[in-house]
């Protein structure tokens, strides 16, 4: 949905709006400090050139101040609570003084404030007695502070804090326009609404700021509203208080100047004003219509897209109510909507479901109120005839004047019902195979241990019936034998023996994939060591240079972990056998998620182009007849790193050694 323009007039900033009664307090105190100090220095600039028509009686002064501290404090109390007293205490005394002067007027008694602080002053050269406030003064000072006192009541008593300040400024803008009209008349025809010209612009701006406290409630909230309420006070305010004051002045200048007579110039306002309030009525009229317009566009497209949209909506109210039904509910669901429309949402329900479903909804509701809740559900809703469709409901909160909806979108998820129930046969189907396959396999693998094992039996006696023989002839029969015929013997010997080893290694590769881990924490640089010491005493005839740098912990079976280091170090060993000064190189450090070690020699190394063939069963790069060995040792290196989830390759150079490096996945404390 299209969000609608901005108004012509924006509302204004709640929190500048709020800093305006701070200012208001400001120039209260301000101007009340300047003629306050006048009276005390006794200085006739400070109390009659700097205010203008009336000088500013002493105790107003004060008064001012008092109630400008009070405003100032007031504003401050939603920052600090420290604030609160002396707001208080100065709106107190601002109308408990105002209150006893008013009395004064009212009962006719003297109470002496008079002469408090400046006793025998000249007052405002009005009908009262030397230094009393008017008795409009005194009206506005008790209101004001009472309006001030009244600063942290609740909402609903809040028109009497704006009743206070209307009255205020009522007061205040009769006196302003008194003085600027220069209606002496008033002045003597109402004598108790004396004020000065500049207490009187004080009042109005105090008047001000008490509004400025609350922006958010009562009158101020709807003049500085978003609503169309709000920017037709926002544009007509100012016109209905500044034209008529403006038109006044123009048809009195006219009047003192001689331009034309009484009953001619009321015919020139009235009809001035007739034409001015027009335009401006016509000129809010055509910006209304353009907003109403926009917000009619806006509905037709939000109710297009509704209608356009692949699932169903409904709009219900907090009491579960619907309150709006999209096209797609109503072809989806059967029912039409009049039927739907003001019915409790449950009659698209299943009996059986309604009463779970109240519950859910009074939750819903309540949960939604402190934040923005959305909830996805499934459940069968009930068509029209009584048939039942599997639907997803997605429930989102809305916020309105009014109080708050909820909107479901209702999609039919009966094809999705039906390829899941399709997806758990196929599931419960391919368990099925794969127990099947698993209990194949399991059989396979105990008939290929079984026929391991046979054959390593079956083997193993005859090659040691071979050797056997072989050993008696040669140690009963050598004096029959030439040396050609002994020799023959020791290679059929040194055959059976090869052939031997390469039973044992080719039955531990075997056992290999199906022996079980045990994982714990491995100190590698420990580990290397105790392998590199078995390897020296194992040929103690050998000087070999092992360089043992750092090698980060890792976390894997112990034994493997051995067995394939042994390996990969008792081939560095058995390569570096022709150098004279043979050099092994250890080391390892971390990289991402992989701890990475390398076995490096000086030894005979390899050509490149055969090194896919390194990790191979029975792949030697290398003669038997140069090295010993079956081709099965890094093929067992290659299957324990794997069974890790590392991995493992290989880099040399003819004549120039090689280095073997594995990866190993980190353990979780190291990341």
């Amino acid at each position: 949905m299209e969000v609608l323009k901005a108004p012509l007039h924006p509302a204004p900033d709640r929190a500048a709006i709020r800093s305006c009664s701070r200012i208001s307090g400001a120039l209260a105190i301000g101007l009340g400090c300047l003629a306050f100090a006048g009276w005390l220095l006794e200085s006739a600039g400070l109390k009659n050139v700097l205010f203008g028509w009336l000088a500013m009686e002493g105790k107003t002064a004060l008064m001012f101040i008092l109630t400008g501290a009070s405003l100032w404090f007031s504003r401050r109390m939603k920052e600090s609570t420290r604030s609160r007293i002396p707001a208080r205490v100065c709106a107190c005394l601002a109308a408990l003084v105002g209150a006893l002067a008013l009395s004064q007027h009212l009962s006719g008694w003297s109470l002496g404030l008079d002469q408090v602080l400046f006793a025998g002053a000249s007052g405002t050269g009005g009908p009262f007695a030397p230094g009393r406030m008017s008795p409009a003064t005194s009206l506005n000072f008790f209101l004001a502070g009472s309006a001030l006192l009244l600063f942290e009541c609740k909402p609903r008593f809040h028109w009497l804090l704006e009743g206070f300040a209307i009255i205020i400024g009522f007061f205040s803008l009769l006196a302003l326009i008194g003085h600027i009209y220069g209606a002496g008349s008033i002045a003597s025809a109402a004598s108790n609404m004396q004020i000065s010209f500049l207490p009187a612009l004080v009042f109005l701006v105090i008047a001000a700021g008490i509004f400025c406290l609350h922006p958010d409630r009562g009158l101020s909230s709807l003049v500085l509203s978003d609503q169309m309420g709000g920017i037709l006070a926002r544009r007509l305010l100012p016109a209905a208080l500044g034209v008529p004051f403006f038109l006044g002045w123009l048809r009195l200048q006219g009047e003192q100047m001689g331009l034309y007579g009484t009953e001619f110039g009321l015919t020139l306002v009235v009809l001035s004003s007739m034409i001015i309030f027009t335009s401006v009525v016509l000129w809010n009229a055509k910006t209304l219509n353009s907003i109403e317009l926009e917000r009619q566009e806006a509905e037709v497209k939000f109710q297009t897209l509704l209608e356009a949209a692949p699932d169903g909506v409904v709009i219900t109210d907090i009491s579960g109510r619907i309150v709006l039904v999209s096209a797609q509910t109503e072809k989806m669901l059967g029912h039409s909507r009049a039927e739907l429309f003001g019915k409790p949402v449950e009659v698209l329900i299943p009996e059986r479901c309604r009463g779970r479903h109240e519950g859910y909804r009074r939750r819903y509701f309540s949960e939604s109120r402190t934040q923005a809740m959305r909830m996805v559900v499934d459940i069968f809703a009930l068509k029209k005839g009584g048939g039942e469709l599997p639907v997803e409901i997605n429930l989102s909160p809305i916020q309105v004047k009014g109080g708050m909806l909820a909107m479901a979108t209702i999609r039919d998820i009966t094809e999705r019902k039906k390829a899941h129930e399709e997806i758990k046969r196929l599931n419960n189907d391919l368990e099925r195979r794969v127990a099947a396959r698993t209990a194949e396999l399991e059989a396979a693998i105990k008939e290929l241990e079984a026929f391991s094992y046979s054959v390593s039996h079956d083997l193993r006696a005859p090659l040691r019936a071979i050797d056997g023989f072989s050993r008696i002839l040669l140690e009963d029969f050598s004096g029959k034998l030439d040396a050609e015929g002994q020799r023959i013997l020791n290679v059929v010997r040194a055959n059976t023996m090869k052939m031997s080893q390469l039973i044992d290694d080719l039955l531990a590769f075997s056992r290999l994939s199906r022996k079980g881990m045990e994982r714990s924490k491995i100190d590698m640089t420990e580990l290397c060591r105790s392998v590199i010491e078995e390897l020296r005493r194992s040929e103690p005839e050998r000087s070999v240079e092992v360089t043992l740098g750092s090698m980060p912990d890792t976390e894997g079976d112990r034994a493997m972990i051995r067995q394939a280091l042994a390996n990969l170090l008792s081939n560095a060993f058995k390569f570096t056998r022709r150098q004279p000064e043979p050099a092994v190189e250890i080391g390892g450090h971390s990289d991402g998620d992989m701890n990475v070690y390398h076995i490096k020699d000086n030894g005979v190394g390899f050509d490149m182009q055969y090194s896919h063939k390194l990790f191979g069963v029975f792949q030697r790069l290398h003669g038997a007849d140069e090295f010993e060995g079956t081709g099965v040792g890094l093929a067992i290196v290659h299957r324990i790193i794997s069974r890790h989830g590392g991995k493992v390759w290989g880099e040399g150079l003819v004549n120039s050694g090689a280095t073997f490096h594995f990866a190993l996945p980190r353990k979780k404390e190291q990341e």
